[in-house]
């Protein structure tokens, strides 16, 4: 999927993609060492949910540039 956001910016949303990802996987293993395996998987399941509805939330650019041609 980060090469299909722009062409020339590929590399540097590649990058940030990693950073965040290392963010988050640091942040849950944390997070894994002071709550219960069965309450760890709902935590995961819950941020998965949020970020489902926030993507919902997000307007294709090329969408709107064929209403404001």
């Amino acid at each position: 999927i980060v090469p299909l956001v722009k062409k020339r910016l590929t590399g540097q949303i590649a990058g940030m993609v990693g950073a965040y990802g290392n963010t988050g996987a640091v942040i849950f293993l944390t997070a894994l060492t002071f709550i219960s395996t069965q309450s760890f998987f709902l935590l995961i399941a819950s941020f998965a949910t949020i970020c489902f509805f926030a993507t919902l939330l997000l307007k294709d650019p090329k969408a709107e540039e064929l209403v404001e041609a």
